[in-house]
């Protein structure tokens, strides 16, 4: 049994992703075989991630059987990567699973407990993960009746842990991260029961986990700063969380990544203006260079005016932590 046999879909999906055509990858891998068979195989076999046992075959067609399939193996990583393994662990999974009917599914009941259960029943299906993730952001997106009244069911449902494992769940999984973060920033936008229960399950830290993973991406970098701030928002405990956790340093990091892009600069300084008003994580501002970057912000923006008075708001903030945080000005 081949792969295009056996998982006909998967199949498709890495031709799509090669850009090749069946005809294209099929002379790819011949070649490919032929220099397999001109090298010894040695004993270990568990390194292929397309074959599939051949005892059924006689021994001869066999050893042609692995050589193929090896050679498709071989072809495969070179061409997407060593990470082939996991991307088709994934596509198998969604294959089998069929998630977007299981999202169809549960669409049409239109149900926080549907989607909810989306989370609860399949936490090792990325597929229904992070379109039913999608699908919660949507929901809970501004302060309308509606959206409130989504925001508050859903943390009853457990719907915050369930959002936060699926995340930690998959860690370098960078839509579901990207929309965790931001359903998780809709969920604590002006609500401060889910703003302390996320600082209370894990949800600072699977955000700054994912700007830690995703520092190259300035989106996601941008939003997780923009989820920091909500939470960080009118709840002090969240406040010291976020600082004790590492994540002025992360915010940091994004800035220094990020020095000329002019969104991500704002949004970082919003969150350190916001994180500062308490007292003490006003000193770990100080003392962690948050005034130097707020002033590198400044400078290299200075004809705008929303970072400028972000940026002089979030010193003042910093300024009234104590005494002892002038020496750092």
């Amino acid at each position: 049994m081949t792969l295009q046999s056996s998982h006909p879909t998967v199949f498709r999906q890495i031709l799509s992703k090669l850009e090749l055509s069946s005809d294209e990858f099929e002379d790819a891998v011949a070649v490919s075989a032929v220099d397999l068979e001109n090298n010894a195989l040695g004993d270990d076999q568990s390194q292929s991630t397309v074959y599939t046992n051949p005892n059924a075959l006689e021994d001869a067609d066999a050893g042609n059987y692995l050589n193929r399939n090896q050679g498709r193996d071989t072809f495969l990583k070179a061409r997407i990567g060593e990470g082939i393994d996991d991307q088709l662990a994934t596509m198998k999974k969604d294959a089998v699973c069929d998630c977007k009917t299981v999202v169809s599914a549960a669409k049409e009941a239109n149900t926080m407990t549907a989607y909810i259960n989306n989370l609860l029943n399949y936490p090792d299906e990325i597929g229904v993960l992070w379109r039913t993730v999608r699908i919660l952001k949507d929901k809970t997106l501004n302060s309308n009746e509606l959206a409130t009244s989504n925001k508050e069911e859903i943390a009853t449902l457990n719907g915050i842990e369930l959002i936060t494992s699926s995340m930690s769940s998959f860690p370098n999984h960078e839509g579901l991260n990207m929309l965790g973060i931001k359903t998780l920033g809709n969920l604590a936008f002006n609500n401060n029961d889910n703003r302390a229960r996320i600082g209370q399950k894990n949800g600072v830290d699977v955000v700054l986990d994912a700007m830690s993973v995703f520092i190259k991406k300035v989106d996601l970098c941008g939003c997780g700063c923009v989820t920091l701030t909500n939470i960080a928002h009118t709840d002090d405990n969240n406040k010291r969380i976020i600082v004790n956790r590492g994540g002025l340093e992360k915010i940091l990091d994004a800035m220094q990544e990020f020095v000329d892009d002019f969104d991500l600069q704002k949004k970082a300084v919003w969150s350190i203006l916001t994180i500062s008003a308490e007292p003490s994580c006003a000193r770990r501002c100080a003392s962690s260079g948050c005034v130097g970057a707020i002033l590198a912000a400044m400078l290299n923006f200075s004809s705008d005016a929303s970072i400028c008075y972000f940026s002089i708001w979030a010193l003042c903030n910093i300024c009234a932590g104590g005494g002892e945080v002038c020496v750092f000005m």
